[in-house]
């Protein structure tokens, strides 16, 4: 008799070779999963997308961590690749993005495509720090995302025309884009 295979693996066809088991060429979303790995996977891989049978792949840890301290952050994904962002309309707006060996602290930025008509949503590099040294800062983690977001206010002016708040990128000649246009006559 064929000896018998794990529980979680019970319900995959196997062909034997005498008393070796030759399994059919499976894909990641083949893979049985028991449902308390399910389970805490479910908030870094809600469509069940990137499925493993036992546990979560590094990153997946790392993606937990910033769920932790960023509860409210939007997520998207790859398998290897995470990103989140947090309140990106405003003063102390985040993207993060997540691997096993690091996190890229990312500032929310305003990218122009079609010159002065085309104004695109977009992020820019702040600081790439190795997980390795996230664990070995003071405050950890949570004082990366604290510094990152002052890092994101310290961006912001008040326009001394119309008295709004706006990011450096959507300013000129110390104003607003509207305001120049209408007061300094500055043509976009």
């Amino acid at each position: 008799m064929p000896p018998l295979l794990p529980p979680l693996f019970s319900d995959i066809r196997v062909r034997w070779s005498g008393s070796r088991a030759i399994l059919p060429e499976m894909t990641e979303n083949d893979y049985p999963m028991n449902e308390l790995v399910r389970e805490e996977r479910r908030p870094i891989d809600p469509d069940d997308r990137y499925r493993v049978p036992d546990g979560l792949r590094d990153a997946e840890h790392r993606a937990k961590e910033i769920l932790a301290a960023i509860p409210d952050a939007k997520m998207e994904r790859t398998r290897d690749v995470f990103q989140f962002e947090s309140r990106c309309d405003a003063e102390d707006g985040l993207v993060l993005l997540v691997t096993a060996e690091a996190v890229e602290i990312r500032l929310p930025t305003t990218e122009w495509v079609c010159g002065a008509y085309g104004p695109a949503p977009s992020s820019r590099l702040w600081r790439r720090v190795p997980w390795e040294k996230v664990a070995a800062r003071k405050r950890g983690l949570a004082g990366l995302i604290e510094a990152g977001r002052r890092a994101r206010r310290k961006q912001f002016f008040t326009c001394p025309f119309c008295k709004g708040r706006w990011p450096s990128e959507l300013g000129a000649a110390g104003a607003c884009h509207g305001c120049a246009t209408e007061h300094l006559d500055v043509v976009f």
